[in-house]
């Protein structure tokens, strides 16, 4: 394909990938330490759970590996060249198939939960239906992605009627799907509220609601304007969707770990108001059931240490 610089809006071509892999990397590093404190705080969880968080991080690892490499044949190798940014490359791999996969892994990690305060499957079942729609919609782009190659064939007649219906099922059930686990987790949520009579009962339902509702807001938020920016006739024939599309993964784990998450409890064991703050050091424990928690060091500025300890503990009651 040959592209004239001079009939182009160059920042319309190469600012959405350039965006979309810093996004990419800023998210893998907040869910890398989500990870992380997952398996230090919570080893007792059940081995299915630890194998879907497992599975999930493995699968963005290969992601943002794949867009590394696009990004580098586009910004180093093939610098200079408009036409790299025309090749679809393993956009198809790593956006369509694994995306797709993660979105449904995540929902229907939610539709289990879901199942758990229900107590019925129609709802839960319904959840999987949709996940599994808009998964059957992500390969469906995949499989059509790989075949033509470019971004150029993809969005031209006929391919463009395709793939605008695919895109819509893939986008659009997921979004839905979103809204319908927001929507079902904040009415169980509540229900189960008016059995608390304990105030630490409250305050954890609370949390739970409100971190359902931001996290699967922000799904559906993002996912939403995907769907504006590829279907508003303003950004026709411009690549402005990728930005959003190349993080709806990590967006999807790291909510899924920020609620797993939420079961840690962080406490100050003792507190002192002659701190002088030139070194702290974090040592987290081994296992769950060190009580000790996290020791931390703060040495001041005249020489004299002092040792605070901050307990982290698994909420046994809600635990996963």
């Amino acid at each position: 394909m040959s592209l004239d610089p001079s009939m182009i809006n160059l920042t319309a071509i190469t600012a959405p990938p350039f965006i979309g892999i810093i996004l990419n990397w800023g998210l893998f590093g907040i869910l890398s330490l989500q990870v992380y404190f997952y398996f230090q705080a919570f080893l007792n969880d059940r081995k299915p759970l630890k194998f879907v968080v497992g599975g999930v991080y493995i699968f963005e690892v290969v992601q943002t590996a794949l867009m590394t490499q696009t990004a580098w044949n586009q910004s180093v190798s093939g610098f200079g060249n408009l036409a790299v940014y025309d090749e679809i490359g393993t956009a198809w791999l790593s956006v369509g198939c694994i995306g797709g996969l993660v979105g449904l892994l995540v929902q229907t990690f939610y539709a289990y939960r879901i199942s758990v305060f229900s107590k019925n499957r129609i709802i839960p079942g319904l959840v999987v239906l949709m996940a599994l729609t808009s998964f059957a919609g992500a390969l469906s782009v995949a499989v059509n992605t790989k075949r033509e190659g470019k971004f150029s064939i993809l969005l031209a007649e006929p391919n463009e009627s395709f793939t605008f219906t695919t895109i819509g099922l893939w986008i659009g059930t997921r979004s839905a799907c979103d809204l319908v686990i927001t929507a079902c987790m904040c009415y169980y949520l509540h229900a189960f509220k008016k059995y608390g009579s304990f105030s630490k009962t409250q305050d954890l339902l609370s949390k739970l609601v409100r971190m359902t509702i931001e996290t699967g807001m922000l799904t559906a938020s993002i996912s939403i304007l995907t769907l504006a920016l590829y279907y508003a006739p303003r950004f026709k024939n411009l690549s402005y969707f990728q930005i959003t599309l190349s993080a709806e993964a990590k967006l999807y784990s790291t909510t899924m770990l920020a609620v797993l998450n939420s079961r840690m409890k962080v406490g100050v064991a003792s507190e002192s108001t002659t701190w002088l703050d030139n070194e702290l050091v974090f040592t987290l424990p081994r296992s769950t059931q060190d009580t000790r928690g996290i020791k931390v060091d703060l040495s001041s500025s005249a020489g004299s240490v002092h040792h605070v300890n901050i307990p982290v503990r698994k909420d046994e009651e809600h635990g996963e």
